[in-house]
């Protein structure tokens, strides 16, 4: 009998963070490694050139107003802001707004 659920792990979510580089940014991949989550991280003038996302979109506390209010045209929904915290919280951010807990 064939298995006819879509499990999560089948998934691949793709998720954007805005204002993380270097080591902190590699630290949060390390946190994210077994999750199906595609990381890609931009800085938020390189946000700005970015046309319409699919994927959520995380906002550390480095990104100004002008920068989020283009964030939410571009992927309505799915805008999430972390105002404190470096890795672990966007980390936790992205698996909570998944519901990808173990």
């Amino acid at each position: 009998m064939q298995d006819t659920c879509v499990c999560a792990r089948a998934l691949n979510y793709k998720t954007v963070v805005v204002g993380i580089k270097g080591v902190q940014f590699r630290a949060l991949e390390g946190l994210l490694e077994g999750y199906p989550i595609t990381v890609r991280g931009v800085s938020p003038e390189k946000l700005l050139r970015l046309g319409r996302l699919d994927g959520l979109v995380v906002l550390t506390r480095l990104v100004n107003h002008k920068h989020s209010n283009h964030a939410k045209r571009i992927a309505p929904e799915r805008v999430v802001w972390v105002g404190h915290g470096a890795a672990a919280a966007v980390a936790d951010a992205i698996i909570a707004f998944y519901g990808l807990w173990n």
